[in-house]
């Protein structure tokens, strides 16, 4: 009976592991990015030399430090902007943004907040509450909710 509860544990922490390491983005070094993606991105944040590279789902995403304020830039792998996101204090998040968070998940805490920005500009707000990011267009409308 040991035995089988000793396998059982064993097998379920190999799927937890499988299902967090495909959940999360690749690291890459930054010589191994192609060469559009680090022009663009050169292009895009001048001076910026801390960023952290990592592969997600297809594109490339920079993560680095404006001061004390997190941002991402993610490129497809032809050197495409896809988003810019900036890290922001849950509060600074939009009045319809905090009202649709409240009314859809009462008593929950917004863990970190981002504003996005589109290549046209066009801005949608990520509120991330225990481990799900949700997406809402500035009006309030959830867009999409992904796993974080």
């Amino acid at each position: 009976m040991n035995n089988l509860k000793s396998n059982v544990i064993c097998f379920s922490t190999l799927i937890l592991l499988a299902f967090s390491l495909n959940s999360s983005a690749q690291k890459i070094i930054k010589k191994e990015l192609p060469v559009a993606v680090q022009s663009k991105f050169s292009q895009l944040s001048p001076g910026v030399s801390n960023e952290k590279w990592g592969k997600e789902g297809g594109n490339y995403e920079a993560e680095y430090m404006v001061g004390k304020v997190e941002h991402t830039t993610v490129l497809s792998p032809v050197g495409t902007l896809v988003q810019t996101e900036i890290d922001i204090k849950p509060a600074l998040l939009p009045v319809p943004v905090l009202a649709a968070v409240k009314k859809a998940y009462p008593g929950s805490k917004i863990d970190e907040a981002a504003e996005i920005t589109d290549p046209a500009g066009k801005k949608s707000y990520e509120a991330e509450i225990k481990g799900m990011d949700y997406i809402y267009d500035i009006s309030g409308t959830l867009i999409k909710t992904v796993k974080d």
